[in-house]
């Protein structure tokens, strides 16, 4: 009896190592330290003298969510259209929302990347006034660990 990840075999000597079992003598396999990295497709496999057996599993790591980066804070002309941009990275994916002072605000959430688990979101003004101007917070959550939180500032310029 052996133990594979993503095709590759487990090596379960020794008591210090990151895996241990996964023998004739523990069939069962304990991974120590979990990481974002041990997520993948484990198969136990066992040979017999007439036949081979294999069963797999899918092991999903949750973590809790990141803000990888938001836009920087912007100076603009009164009228002028603003974007907001922030992309939040967790497992579960995370949800974005926006708000300014404590205010939520609508703005659009999609995947740009071909890792689901990495969100982006778009926060666009139209038309700014000087009432525009302030800090705007995007915050990101996804149910493991705490929320995270980064702001911007825009400045509205009068005429």
């Amino acid at each position: 009896l052996h133990w594979e990840k993503d095709g590759g075999r487990i090596e379960t000597r020794g008591l210090s190592g990151k895996y241990s079992g996964g023998n004739a003598r523990i069939p069962s396999l304990t991974i120590r330290h979990v990481t974002r990295s041990d997520a993948g497709t484990y198969t136990c496999l066992v040979q017999h003298v007439t036949r081979r057996a294999a069963a797999s599993l899918l092991m999903e790591v949750f973590y809790p969510v990141s803000i990888i980066s938001i836009s920087d804070p912007k100076e603009v002309s009164l009228e002028d259209h603003v974007t907001f941009r922030c992309v939040a990275d967790g497992n579960p994916p995370p949800n974005i929302t926006w708000s300014k002072t404590g205010r939520p605000l609508w703005a659009h959430v999609y995947t740009m990347s071909s890792d689901v688990r990495i969100r982006t979101s778009s926060l666009v003004l139209y038309s700014v006034n000087e009432s525009s101007s302030g800090y705007y917070t995007c915050t990101a959550s996804n149910g493991v660990g705490k929320r995270a939180e980064k702001s911007t500032n825009l400045d509205v310029l009068g005429k």
